[in-house]
């Protein structure tokens, strides 16, 4: 019964939480969207959302290197 009382795992989803996570990070999404837009000229619709992704995302040198690799690349 101890064990049993100790490895027992409840899976239940807290759904506000995770509509919170969803709701902030589509509003710095957006925002970062927006002021990348506003400051870089001519207007670059790609690296507004590049600049969206890399703001939203926990693991920025991993997600980014391969596409600053393959921004490099396709420039040349």
């Amino acid at each position: 019964m101890y064990l049993y009382g100790n490895c027992y795992l409840s899976f239940q989803v807290e759904w506000k939480f995770v509509f919170a996570v969803f709701i902030s990070k589509a509003i710095v999404f957006v925002v970062a969207f927006v002021f990348t837009l506003f400051l870089k000229r001519p207007l670059n619709i790609g690296l507004a959302a590049i600049a969206g992704i890399f703001v939203t995302q926990s693991n920025d040198f991993a997600l980014g290197y391969p596409i600053g690799r393959l921004c490099a690349l396709s420039t040349t």
